[in-house]
């Protein structure tokens, strides 16, 4: 095999594990994407956005919340998870573990932002709280994950 078509098996099976890794990942409808983009929160809830806005590594990561709800996450994706006020742990792993605590209060949402760097295995993960702004932004450029959690 000449080294040019050896570079170009390796960059294909390069691509085939990028493209595998978002597989895991299923969103939810245009209609429920929308709904969550209103950002409206159900009286006595507390909304919990967690965005991962980078589009550049195609591998899916688990995001856990309070660990019940687990979801995985793609580039350009984000979760919504109505809970109730108080505190709350939100997990992601990569190659690493990242965590956050949050104290939610009643008709307050809150964004997290989900920052992806590269590993020696896979890649490794962080999670930040964010300010509404910056995070609704992110928010408007994704698309919305099934986190198995109903939405408004």
């Amino acid at each position: 095999m000449s080294p040019i078509a050896k570079r170009a098996a390796v960059a294909a099976l390069f691509a085939a594990f990028a493209l595998a890794g978002c597989k895991n990942v299923s969103f939810r409808s245009a209609s429920d994407d929308a709904k969550a983009k209103a950002f409206v929160v159900t009286p006595g809830k507390s909304a919990i956005y967690v965005v991962r806005p980078e589009a550049v590594r195609n591998q899916a990561l688990s995001v856990v919340l309070d660990d019940k709800l687990t979801a995985r996450t793609g580039p350009c994706s984000y979760l919504l998870w109505e809970v109730d006020p108080g505190a709350h742990e939100i997990l992601a792993y990569g190659e690493n573990i990242s965590q956050l605590a949050l104290r939610t209060e009643p008709g307050k949402a809150y964004f997290v932002r989900q920052d992806v760097a590269g590993g020696l295995w896979m890649p490794r993960t962080l999670l930040t709280a964010v300010d509404e702004p910056g995070g609704r932004k992110s928010i408007g450029e994704c698309r919305l994950v099934d986190s198995g959690a109903a939405t408004k």
